[in-house]
């Protein structure tokens, strides 16, 4: 079967009035897939790049009234649409590798070995006098949390000897 290519020119007004202002040219793509597909007889559409920044170029709230597009569809049924006057490029799809590219990803990659292999050298095989001070400290710390616990208690226990609550005197009733 050969190419089928056709010029239309796509109302899109009518369509995109339905729609909230803050979502007229999203109502307006959906039209003019809608319109490409039921013409075209297809079973899905890709559109062009200078088709969708022309149905955008005026922001989500103003897009075109109508549009002049040329549309094709070979064997494998998909419409393929673009602005009139322009040609339908193809996307292009890279794999990414899992290796780091350029220059930039080489040297972070670099570094990134040297400093894990600087980790490893830098691990001390005897505790060293840091070790000593560091054990020294919580000690300290120990004694000093118990010794304010003990004087807290000590404060506690005065306080409810010192303060018995006191019977209240009885009222008179006559």
């Amino acid at each position: 079967m050969a190419r089928l290519e056709r010029t239309y020119t796509i109302p899109l007004r009518q369509e995109y009035r339905k729609a909230p202002r803050y979502k007229r040219a999203a109502r307006a793509m959906s039209a003019l897939q809608a319109f490409l597909l039921k013409h075209m007889k297809g079973t899905d559409v890709k559109i062009g790049k200078y088709l969708n920044e022309e149905v955008w170029k005026d922001g989500i709230k103003n897009p075109p009234h109508k549009v002049k597009v040329t549309a094709f569809k070979e064997d494998d049924s998909v419409v393929k649409a673009e602005l009139f006057g322009k040609e339908y490029v193809e996307k292009k799809v890279e794999k990414k590798d899992d290796k780091p590219q350029g220059k930039l990803q080489e040297k972070l990659a670099e570094l990134k070995e040297t400093a894990k292999d600087e980790k490893k050298e830098e691990k001390p095989s005897k505790p060293s006098a840091d070790a000593d001070v560091k054990d020294e400290l919580k000690k300290l710390k120990e004694n000093a949390k118990t010794a304010v616990e003990d004087k807290a208690k000590e404060v506690v226990e005065k306080v409810e000897k010192e303060e018995k609550p006191k019977a209240a005197p009885a009222k008179k009733e006559e």
